[in-house]
């Protein structure tokens, strides 16, 4: 993935006004938008649409440059390669699938396993078949008192 855009706004930096800490001066908007487009053309598009993302995230919060956030979203939005990136993601997955995702993200390679089938079952868990048949025992070893 590439970092051009992302160079590019911290090559252009310059003291904000109107209550943000940084800003980019006018001028400066055909460079950034030049950079994203290069960064689009790559292979990940989807990874560098969410390092804009990002980026405009830290200024929006611990930076404290919300117009600058604001124009690098608004430069994200107004590239149809970015918009095509966010839909080709917007996908559905599995609860599986969203877990292993997010466990990816975090840096971590837990394996997510299934429950054995051979295991023994816990003391007071409910058989399934208790959930749709209403005369089923309870927790195990004991009957569900009707009426």
């Amino acid at each position: 993935m590439g970092r051009n855009f992302d160079r590019a706004v911290r090559a252009q930096l310059i003291e904000g006004s109107n209550g943000d800490r940084f800003g980019v001066a006018e001028e400066a908007e055909p460079l950034l938008r030049a950079a994203l487009a290069r960064d689009l053309k790559e292979a990940n598009v989807a990874e560098s649409v969410v390092a804009g993302l990002r980026l405009a995230a830290a200024f929006d919060g611990e930076l404290g440059s919300p117009g600058l956030a604001s124009l690098i979203r608004e430069l994200l939005r107004s590239s149809p390669a970015a918009i095509a990136a966010i839909r080709g993601t917007q996908r559905q997955d599995s609860p599986l699938d969203a877990t292993r995702r997010f466990v990816l993200r975090e840096g971590r390679e837990v394996a997510l396993l299934a429950p054995n089938v051979s295991a023994t079952t816990p003391q007071r868990s409910i058989p399934l078949r208790a959930l749709f048949d209403l005369g089923a025992r309870g927790p195990r070893g004991q009957h569900r008192k009707s009426g």
